[in-house]
């Protein structure tokens, strides 16, 4: 997901190296969230596109 946003995370390879946390900093940053470089729920959130309205099951 961040190198289709233009942040380079290198290739995935399932694990979180100095790159996807640059990334992740440099993503946070640009959103205005705590730079973390951590990921988590609060950069996640911040790619999804919002719901207009709630899921009516």
């Amino acid at each position: 997901m961040l190198n289709t946003l233009g942040y380079d995370a290198g290739t995935a390879d399932g694990f979180m190296g100095a790159r996807t946390r640059n990334a992740i900093r440099a993503f946070e940053s640009d959103v205005g969230l705590s730079m973390t470089g951590n990921g988590g729920s609060g950069p996640a959130r911040r790619t999804q596109p919002r719901s207009r309205g709630r899921c009516r099951v």
